[in-house]
């Protein structure tokens, strides 16, 4: 009985919400497309992976979405990240964080290290729809030729048996429509039937089910309390659900609201049981609904052209809710639309919204409630009321074929007195409306308010009311209900001579009043006390601004102003004021629309989205469109809080309405991952993907990488914060909004990669992740490299000192062979001394010279000149061990040139020096001894030259003739060669080379 009787309540909450629907709030609907990425609009099927990405099927292929990017899978002839060539049908992740896609053509189990997908082959001629994981080793999957039971190890099925009176060839692609489990069983459904399986009997047949109403069925949801939601496969928007068992107590209910006509175009696509326990239904071109069984409220959602955060389109074909509770709807062209069905914090009032009213413009001005809890609100072009239900009541606008109910339709302030009366301030008159009556109030010049700009209205708390205008400041006293311009008034009649914008009373009954343009005045009637404060080029340690737009008290007394450059905080016990702009956080200067909540919270309007003091009034939390906003442009008009505890903000596309205290200020963490690491600009190659990298090893010359991390964060991405730090390289935490992150010549070494991110960059208790990065060093900086390099030095320095012994050892014996080194080499010297100053060559030379200078004087002048460089080098070369070979050369052929005009042809002297060998040393005059050498032993004659070759090879200098042996040579002492071998040996261990054969006598004098 009692199972009969939930199943009655529940009947009766689905029929009364058939009949009653509750005023729609606004969603906070997120959109993707091809703007933010996406493969294409045709979405085929949506699910998320076990790191939380949300995972798109189109008919292009895959796209992965992380709040900010979207990575795309798209098929290409041996392209990256290639799919398989065939459409997405579903997307689901198991229990051990596999990837499993179904497609037109099979199953795919996708790969993550290697970016590839992996076809499960029993599937491969198979439409694939659905896959349900069982456990980690098993999943269900729905195919174009039934159920069946896939092994997630092995990767191979079994086949659950079709329903009696079905065969293969009898069934198509869209035969089998949906799949649930709901305890031990299995539920399908087809186009004929509703059909029964046992998991604990795969090889059984189907139990058939009989339901109320006749089939096709469509799509199937099972809550965890087991209701079963089927739609009709042609009954358009009807869905039937019963309680599990009471099969045959099926009942339905039309989800969209439209007649059995409407109802055939009009098909449920998809159905969804959340994690709160409401259905929701998509429909091919009514919206979306949701039905919450607790209290039989249904809700339908719609496209609302010009409203930004509503549904994109009025269709959705898929329907998925991830883990963290966001609803993921994809249309058939455009994209995909998503939100959060708990977490919409405001309602938006626009004409643009389905409130049954209109005004010429969405423009906010102000609100008011009333005495009967009904709102009043201005608009730039009129003035509504609704009711406290949010049921719009009626709008007051001036037409033109009508008669006229305000003095303009720019309508700035409204407040509700304590009598019942509404008092409107428009931009050209204040206008009232008395309860009872049906039209407003007029007031005009002889009623004391003249026609004018009214920016502000307020009633104090002994019932005075105050009218602040372009033209001054007017109030109305409740004893005598006159009205008064304050030049009657007997204190502010001297302090208030231009425009009052704003109006307010504190806690201690002073009145506040921001001057239009000159400041504020503060007037204590309690002891008569007026103080002003006026911003100047001298003075701006108060007021930021002289346009004030709003005040406000908090719970701690202090004072708080709105101006257009800017927010100030006065605290009246210690006459101080404080000042807020861009650097401390708040996101514009230009503020307005003040209200302080139950936490003591302060709310602000501003030009870039609504903006939240924290109690401390330290930080500020910012809301932007993506919270849901209808814009991020707040009007410069105060806000209100109803009785409700409720806030409204005036903004310039509407109002929105919200509940202060459901928004919690507590810090939020995000699932964050590395989502790239790039190396010099390219993709770091791994076997495993990033976002399950634990440690990474990056070669010496690799050490300019960055890094991306991307946190899930799909409400709102752009107001995420990210702390990152490199351990072992940065000693503090940077606190950024930017995820891309880069390091350039990181020095070699072992560094741990620190990471997390949060909804407040004051706030960083949360989750950490780290990522241990080591950096090879180069060679020559490793520990090794050094302990070698000291080794060596020891070695060296050992090498050194016993060296050092053994020279000290060799000392004596290395003297006196230097002792005989020296005499030799005085020897030598004296014998080219006396070659030097050969009488017989000066003699021939001085002989050559006299013949010449009777024959050929021009010859003699060459021969004089060639003589003189020779004893020239003669004289500067003595005192010298060494000199260049090139100047040896240079003197040998003016030699050469003395001695062939003696012997003309019968002396061939070739000289081919290597320029490469030129700034070689050699001993001085060596090449004139060996010439003379030569000539002294060898017969000089015409028909038989001598013929001598100066050459270098190999580091030496070598001097080759031709042998023309004479018998006797008078001048020999055959000591010339062994004095000169004796030289050499004491300049250099390389050894002159002595060589006679093949008719030649060769000798090699090393070079030095």
């Amino acid at each position: 009985m009692r199972r009969i009787s939930q199943i009655i309540l529940l009947v009766l909450h689905c029929l009364v919400a058939t009949i009653t629907v509750g005023q729609s709030p606004t969603l906070n609907v997120h959109h993707l497309s091809t703007a933010e990425g996406l493969g294409d609009g045709v979405v085929r099927a949506i699910g998320q992976d076990a790191y939380g990405f949300i995972w798109i099927g189109t008919v292009s292929g895959l796209s992965r979405f992380d709040g900010r990017n979207i990575k795309l899978y798209q098929t290409g002839a041996g392209k990256h990240k290639e799919v398989p060539f065939t459409v997405p049908r579903c997307i689901t992740s198991d229990s051990s964080g596999n990837l499993w896609i179904g497609f037109n053509k099979g199953l795919y189990r996708f790969d993550y290290p290697t970016d590839q997908f992996q076809l499960v082959p029993q599937t491969a001629d198979l439409a694939v729809t659905k896959i349900i994981p069982l456990n980690s080793t098993h999943a269900l999957i729905l195919t174009s030729a039934g159920v069946k039971l896939l092994d997630l190890k092995s990767l191979v099925t079994r086949d659950f048996k079709l329903p009696k009176g079905i065969n293969q060839s009898s069934i198509d692609n869209n035969y089998f429509n949906d799949l649930g489990i709901y305890k031990d069983k299995v539920y399908l459904t087809t186009r004929d039937g509703f059909y029964e399986y046992s998991l604990n009997r795969i090889g059984a047949p189907p139990t058939t089910i009989q339901l109320a109403f006749p089939p096709p069925y469509r799509k199937l949801a099972i809550s965890k309390n087991g209701t079963f939601w089927i739609s009709h496969g042609r009954i358009g928007a009807r869905i039937m659900y019963f309680q599990y068992p009471e099969y045959t107590a099926t009942k339905e209910f039309n989800a969209l609201e439209t007649n059995d006509d409407e109802a055939v175009n009009n098909n449920i696509m998809g159905l969804l049981v959340d994690a709160q326990g409401k259905l929701w239904a998509t429909s091919n071109s009514r919206g979306i609904t949701s039905f919450d069984p607790s209290t039989g409220t249904t809700r339908i959602f719609y496209n609302q052209p010009g409203q930004f955060r509503s549904l994109g389109v009025f269709h959705a074909n898929e329907i998925f809710q991830d883990k963290n509770g966001f609803i993921w709807l994809g249309t058939e062209g455009y994209g995909v639309d998503y939100f959060h069905p708990d977490n919409n914090l405001f309602q938006i009032i626009n004409p643009n919204t389905e409130l049954g009213f209109k005004v010429t413009t969405p423009w906010a001005r102000m609100s008011c409630e009333d005495r009967n809890g009904n709102i009043w609100m201005t608009w730039a072009g009129g003035l509504t009321v609704f009711s406290k239900d949010r049921k719009y009541i009626e709008t007051y606008e001036n037409l033109p074929t009508e008669a006229k109910q305000l003095h303009n339709n720019s309508v700035r302030s409204i407040i509700a007195d304590k009598e019942g009366n509404i008092w409107i301030g428009t931009s050209r008159g204040v206008n009232c409306k008395v309860p009872g009556s049906s039209k407003l109030k007029f007031f005009f010049a002889k009623d004391s308010l003249p026609e004018a700009f009214y920016w502000s209205i307020m009633q104090d708390g002994k019932d005075t009311i105050w009218f602040g205008a372009d033209v001054g400041l007017f109030y109305r006293v409740p004893s005598t209900k006159k009205i008064y311009s304050i030049r009657s008034h007997p204190i502010l009649k001297d302090h208030i001579k231009g425009g009052v914008r704003t109006l307010y009373e504190d806690s201690k009954g002073r009145k506040w009043f921001g001057l239009n343009g000159q400041g504020l005045l503060l007037y204590d009637p309690v002891n008569g006390r007026i103080k002003k404060w006026e911003r100047t080029e001298k003075d701006n340690s108060g007021l930021l601004g002289n346009v004030i737009t709003a005040i406000r008290e908090d719970k701690k007394g202090i004072i708080w102003m709105s101006s257009f450059v800017g927010l100030v905080a006065y605290d009246p016990a210690k006459d101080r004021f404080s000042q807020f702009s861009r650097e401390n956080g708040l996101p514009s200067i230009k503020t307005s629309g003040l209200l302080v909540d139950d936490q003591d919270r302060l709310w602000v309007g501003t030009t870039a989205g609504l903006a939240i003091l924290d109690s401390n009034r330290q930080n500020f939390s910012i809301f932007d469109l993506s919270d849901g906003l209808p814009t991020m442009e707040f009007s410069d008009m105060p806000a209100t809080a109803l009785k409700s505890g409720e806030f409204i903000f005036p903004t310039i596309n509407g109002f929105i309405l919200f509940n202060p205290n459901n928004y919690s200020s507590k810090v939020k963490s995000y699932t964050t991952y590395l989502s790239s690491i790039k190396v010099f600009n390219q993709p770091f190659s791994s076997s495993t993907n990033v976002e399950s990298l634990k440690s990474i090893y990056l070669k010496p010359d690799q050490n300019f990488f960055s890094l991306q991390l991307v946190a899930l964060n799909y409400n709102n991405p752009q107001q995420t914060w990210y702390a990152y730090k490199l351990d072992g390289l940065e000693a503090n935490w940077v606190i950024t909004k930017a995820n891309d992150i880069n390091y350039t010549n990181v020095p070699g070494g072992t560094y741990t990669f620190r990471y997390k991110a949060s909804s407040d960059p004051n706030n960083w208790n949360v989750p950490e992740k780290q990522l241990q990065i080591k950096i090879g060093t180069v060679f020559y900086k490793t520990l090794a490299f050094l302990i070698l390099c000291m080794v060596l030095i020891a070695g060296l320095i050992y090498a050194w000192y016993l060296y050092r012994l053994k020279e000290q050892r060799n000392i004596y014996a290395l003297k006196a062979k230097a002792q005989n080194l020296e005499k030799e080499k005085t020897v030598v010297m004296y014998e080219s001394l006396k070659q030097q100053l050969n009488p017989h060559f000066l003699f021939n030379s001085l002989s050559s010279l006299g013949s010449l200078i009777r024959t050929d004087q021009a010859m003699a002048q060459t021969f004089l000149e060639n003589l003189s460089k020779t004893y020239r080098y003669l004289l500067q070369s003595r005192d010298h061990d060494l000199i260049s070979l090139e100047e040896e050369v240079k003197f040998a052929q003016s030699y050469t040139k003395l001695i062939q005009t003696r012997f003309g042809e019968g002396l061939v002297i070739n000289y081919n020096v290597d320029k490469q060998h030129l700034s070689k040393n050699i001993v001085p005059v060596t090449l004139q001894n060996l010439i003379d050498n030569v000539i002294k032993h060898n017969i000089i004659d015409i028909d038989s030259p001598l013929v001598v070759d100066i050459f270098t090879e190999n580091n030496y200098l070598v001097i080759r003739n031709n042998l023309q042996k004479k018998n006797f040579v008078e001048t020999s002492n055959k000591q010339g060669l062994n004095n000169l071998q004796s030289l050499y040996r004491y300049l250099t261990n390389d050894k002159i080379i002595i060589d006679e054969s093949n008719g030649y006598f060769t000798i090699k004098i090393p070079l030095i």
